[in-house]
């Protein structure tokens, strides 16, 4: 997959009857020190949010799967993480 492939997959979380969107992926957040994806950006209806890597369930078909809308963070809320998002 090319990166302007990513950037069309849909993060969506799983429901009954199909999926719910919750945004469009954006870019990666890689660790500068292991050249790890540690996170991915992700273009929600409520502006630019974080969603790391373990929190992906999995990505096929196009599609991004979460549990939840919660996985998506907003970065200033993520101190523990400002070194990585430097």
């Amino acid at each position: 997959m090319t990166f302007r492939q990513a950037q069309q997959q849909l993060v969506v979380t799983d429901a009954e009857k199909g999926f719910d969107p919750l945004g469009r992926f954006y870019d990666f957040v890689i660790n500068p020190n292991t050249g790890k994806c540690e996170a991915i950006w992700v273009q929600s209806l409520f502006g630019l949010r974080i969603l790391f890597a373990d929190d992906i369930n999995r990505w096929q078909d196009d599609l991004i799967h979460v549990n939840s809308a919660e996985f998506l963070h907003i970065p200033e809320s993520l101190p523990r993480r400002k070194k990585t998002f430097d």
